[in-house]
Formats: structure tokens, sequence, C-alpha cells
């Protein structure tokens, strides 16, 4: 796949994206998962992508900076809001959609944590278009157990319409640093 020259600029090595929630309760255990997470990428080599703002994204960033990794944040210019502190490069996205298309094709891996419906649109998204091929393979890590019982359902749902491939496109990690062992076993590159 051709990447679009907003990625090929001054982007180097592997980069993977996080999808999270934007709204948390400080220092309660989704941030802390978040900052464990960014961490545990940062120390293995990854650069840490996410949608930019508060939360989540703010805490994956932060435990990435804290390791000393480099984060990009894709911001939605309509909305008018400025990146995190923890963003090294704020990338602006013309809409939400624009945001989405660009946050799947700077990953070369995806971690996901819990989240409301816009994390599910994420997910949701990024699984459909592996799926259809429209993406290169690319690993895709859940964090944890939120998202196990609407996997497990879509895996059920995928079998009954005769696409039980779609379910093998998706991982699960108990851990932060379990999703991170899962993206360097996967050999995440560029």
């Amino acid at each position: 796949m051709e990447h679009p020259p907003w990625r090929r600029a001054g982007v180097r090595g592997r980069v993977v994206t996080v999808f999270c929630a934007s709204k948390i309760t400080p220092g309660g255990p989704l941030a802390r998962q978040a900052y464990r997470l960014g961490a545990a990428l940062a120390r293995a080599g990854f650069t840490v992508c996410n949608g930019g703002y508060g939360g989540a994204m703010a805490e994956s960033a932060r435990g990435a900076k804290a390791a000393g990794g480099a984060t990009i944040g894709i911001t939605v210019d309509q909305w008018g809001l400025k990146a995190n502190r923890w963003i090294d490069r704020q990338i602006h996205a013309r809409s939400i959609l624009d945001r989405l298309v660009r946050l799947m094709e700077m990953g070369d891996g995806y971690a996901v944590l819990p989240g409301g419906s816009g994390t599910l649109l994420e997910l949701a998204a990024v699984w459909e278009y592996q799926n259809k091929k429209l993406l290169p393979p690319k690993p895709i890590i859940l964090v944890g157990n939120f998202w196990l019982p609407l996997v497990r359902e879509a895996r059920r749902a995928f079998r009954r319409v005769g696409q039980s491939g779609a379910a093998s496109l998706i991982s699960v990690a108990p851990t932060p640093e379990a999703a991170v062992a899962l993206l360097r076993k996967s050999n995440v590159n560029r």
C-alpha cells in the first residue's frame, strides 16, 4: 500500500496506533493501563500514535514519553482543539472520518484499550478494512478483557455467515506488556 505523503514525512520506525477512550478517571485503572501500554510500546521501540487528545490518549502518550519514546497525535481541525502536551507531532485531519483513515494508515499494528462508541468505531473499521484486504495484514491486539463479550458475539456471527476468517484477525492480550509482546512477535515492520 502506498503511504500518503503526510505519513512518510518525518515518521521513522514502527508505529502502533492506540485506540482508546477520551474520558477516563484520572489516576484510575484505565489511566494506569494506558500509561503502562504507552511505556511498554516505547521501551520496545514503537512510536505511539493516537487521537492526540485527553483521557487514555494522553496517558498512553505520557507513558511513551516517560519511557523515552516518540508520539504522534492525529487531531480534527473542525474541533479546534490542541493536542495534549505529550504529543511530539500533531497531524491535522479535516474531519473525524479523515482522522479515522489516518489512524488506520499510520499504524503498523493496533492496540485497542477500553473505550466508548468512538473506540468501537475505530476497532470495527480497522477490523473490516483488514477483513476486506483494504489494509495490509497488521496485528490488532485487544488489551484486557473489556472487548471480549463483543468479540465473542462477533465471532459467532461470522461463523453463521461463513466469515470465520475475520475472527482470526483479532488477538487478545491480558496486559499491556503482553500486548507489546504480541506486537513484537508479529514482527511489526514498515
